[in-house]
């Protein structure tokens, strides 16, 4: 009988199929396929360069991207920058950066948007269609900076004129340069005589000077016209004769040139016939026309002792730049704000230490309003009634306060009825005023003398530059006005440039100048 052994079907068990797989060693266990892997890392690779390469597009074209270009190439791109520069100034005119030049800014109407205002709207932005070069960016950066330093960087509201002495100093350069043009010798000049001479209530030094032109004064004269109006703001060169000329500065005679054409060396100088010692201190120069608010020159009569009253504005805010001002040997008058945080105790230390008090009043500059001087300014367009109400409140602020002057005010200080107004409170309180002169046209002065108010004037600046140096000619130019006229006024700003000035003048400065307040003075 035949057995026949039954075949075994369905699944096996978990445990038989790992101990088949087990029992077929060289065989491979089969993987399944993920479907779409490669695909999806292809496409991820793909979009990622694609994002790459879109930032490093942007990134080129609208960041200001700096290259470093060899010299030749960096000429080249500037050039076609200009031309495309040009291009668009001839096409609009009006979008052109202003001028930066010193004799432009004087011509030049003040722009009617504020500076930041003016940079901003020159700034180009992404996207935009026409993008900001290099020059242009330099040249609105310059106009920008042109006027800030007119507007705000200056310790006044305008500038101020340069001085005559400071005239006759470019004068002296523009001969120095037609000279060198003519390439004549140091030797070829001689210094005659200085004399020392007055316009209004400003110094100045008269000069006499021999030249040896060589065969012919011509060359020179023309040279020196060329240099004088490159480097000499209003000097004018005039001939008595051919062999005698004259240089003046605004019609002031600064100069008396004596030619020598022909010769090699200069003639024997005159004999001295008048001994030094009793020479005039000073000769005036002569009468000319004086302007609204400016008072006749005088001179210091024999035996007059000189005084000079040193003025210090804006105290209030620094107490440490006071204290230095207290420490120096020779008193200084202080002008305080108002409204200075230290103002109120600031005075009262200065006022314990001797020196005198002053109210350094704001008022109204000739670029108000992007031009701002403080708090509780006076503005020509106030009534009577509120201005007296801002002078009272700025002298009971400031205590032991004597006189007041004036902070900027170059426009309040030519409206006669603002101006009134202010003296009938200062006239009422017995103070007196000091006119810091911030504008030629002021009618301070001349309106406190004829209301009856004692009244000065300030004759100089002291820290117009900021620099020591600077700060050291003021100073001896004060001195000198004060040795010629009698008494002078000097006023000046806690700078720091200014304290190590005043600082090292008390070693130096003239013993027999006498340091005043203003109440010393006489009245002009």
């Amino acid at each position: 009988m035949t057995t026949s052994k039954k075949k075994t079907t369905g699944p096996k068990s978990g445990a038989a199929n790992k101990t088949a797989n087990k029992a077929a060693p060289g065989k491979k266990r089969p993987r399944k396929k993920k479907k779409g892997v490669l695909l999806r890392g292809v496409l991820s690779a793909f979009l990622a360069g694609v994002l790459i390469t879109a930032i490093a597009v942007w990134f080129l074209r609208d960041a200001e991207f700096t290259f470093t270009l060899s010299p030749e190439s960096r000429q080249g791109e500037l050039q076609a920058a200009q031309k495309n520069q040009t291009a668009r100034q001839s096409q609009a005119p009006e979008a052109a950066p202003r001028q930066t030049t010193a004799a432009s800014r004087k011509k030049a109407a003040p722009p009617e948007a504020p500076p930041h205002k003016e940079a901003a709207s020159q700034t180009a932005r992404p996207g935009a269609t026409e993008k900001k070069k290099a020059p242009d960016s330099e040249a609105t950066h310059s106009a920008v900076t042109s006027a800030l330093i007119d507007l705000q960087n200056l310790p006044y509201e305008e500038s101020l004129a340069a001085s005559l002495d400071e005239r006759i100093r470019q004068v002296d350069y523009a001969l120095m340069q037609a000279a060198w043009m003519q390439r004549l010798p140091a030797r070829s000049m001689r210094l005659v005589s200085v004399e020392d001479r007055l316009e209004g209530v400003e110094p100045y030094q008269f000069q006499v000077i021999d030249i040896l032109p060589g065969k012919s004064a011509e060359p020179l004269k023309k040279s020196l016209r060329e240099c004088l109006a490159a480097w000499a703001d209003g000097a004018d060169l005039a001939e008595s004769d051919q062999d005698n000329w004259a240089v003046s500065v605004n019609g002031i005679q600064t100069h008396s040139l004596r030619l020598y054409p022909g010769r090699s060396d200069f003639p024997p100088p005159p004999e001295q016939k008048t001994p030094e010692a009793e020479r005039p201190a000073a000769v005036p120069s002569a009468p000319r026309a004086p302007q609204e608010g400016m008072t006749t020159p005088r001179l210091r009569s024999a035996g007059e002792a000189p005084r000079l009253v040193i003025v210090i504005d804006d105290l209030g805010a620094n107490h440490d730049a006071l204290k230095k001002l207290l420490a120096l040997d020779y008193p200084v008058t202080c002008a305080f704000w108002p409204h200075g945080e230290h103002t109120r105790e600031g005075a009262e230390l200065a006022h314990s230490r001797g020196r005198e008090v002053i109210v350094h009043l704001p008022m109204e500059p000739m670029g108000y309003p992007k031009v701002r001087p403080g708090p509780d300014v006076l503005l020509t367009g106030m009534g009577e009634p509120r201005i007296r109400r801002i002078v009272e409140s700025g002298i009971a602020a400031v205590p032991y306060a004597t006189g007041l002057n004036n902070h900027m005010g170059s426009r309040f200080t030519q409206h006669r009825a603002g101006v009134d107004a202010v003296i009938g409170v200062l006239k009422a309180r017995g103070l007196f005023m000091l006119d810091s002169l911030t504008h030629a046209r002021s009618v301070f002065a001349s309106e406190g003398r004829r209301l009856g108010l004692t009244n000065y004037r300030r004759n100089v600046f002291l820290d117009t530059a900021h620099s020591r140096s600077e700060v050291l000619k003021a100073l001896r130019r004060a001195e000198r006005i004060a040795q010629l006229s009698g008494q002078a006024v000097a006023i000046g700003h806690p700078l720091p440039e200014t304290l190590e000035a005043l600082n090292e003048w008390q070693r130096i400065r003239d013993k027999h100048v006498n340091i005043v307040p203003l109440r010393d003075l006489k009245q002009e």
